[in-house]
């Protein structure tokens, strides 16, 4: 089974109207027409304090017939329920990204952890995450390079410390999706026959 991922505007339209779906970038950008493509990961709906009632939601926001739209998404296997941490005041986040870091304590010339404060631990939530190919303007840019990259160029040293800070706070993001599991390290597709798995040796 070859993994494709729906090409739309938006996380919802790719839920309940997709344009059409696509395993490779030149695929969704014959679909999308004159419209720029790329590949990303979006949260759709609210976060919600267990999975089950972040599928309830979804069903009665998509409609008449939202269970049936969320469970042939989730089967096919580009959209899924993540855990985000719950912040009070703020935006939920991934739970590695809600930690904050701990001020270290010096005591008798050795250097201890500061004591945890559990009154304010963060809870854990569900939201639903999609993976489609995104069509528009507001697509993030073609080929956009990581910080690693950039840091190396000989321009880097012409960067601002607001640059720079834009630079190492930004997300990693894959240039391609990722290839479907049921490929092995030594096995492809021919390109003459792209729906055979054969051995490489």
């Amino acid at each position: 089974m070859t993994l494709s991922y729906p090409v739309a505007y938006s996380p919802e339209l790719a839920l309940i109207a997709p344009k059409g779906f696509a395993l490779r970038e030149r695929e969704a950008a014959v679909l999308g027409g004159e419209e720029p493509v790329r590949f990303v990961s979006q949260w759709f709906g609210k976060a919600e304090k267990s999975e089950a009632a972040a599928r309830q939601a979804l069903e009665v926001r998509l409609g008449a017939k939202g269970a049936e739209i969320v469970a042939k998404a989730l089967s096919e296997g580009w959209c899924r329920f993540e855990a985000v941490a719950l912040v009070e005041g703020a935006q939920p986040k991934r739970p590695a990204t809600a930690l904050v870091a701990e001020k270290p304590v010096y005591r008798d010339g050795r250097r201890w952890p500061a004591p945890q404060d559990r009154s304010h631990k963060a809870e854990i939530g569900w939201r639903l995450s999609v993976r489609f190919w995104r069509l528009g303007e507001d697509a993030p840019a073609k080929n956009a390079d990581q910080a690693r990259r950039v840091r190396r160029q000989k321009e880097a040293e012409e960067l601002d410390a607001l640059a720079l800070k834009a630079l190492a706070e930004q997300p990693l993001s894959a240039y391609s999706p990722q290839k479907a599991l049921n490929i092995g390290l030594f096995e492809f597709f021919p390109p003459e026959a792209p729906h055979i798995l054969m051995p490489d040796e």
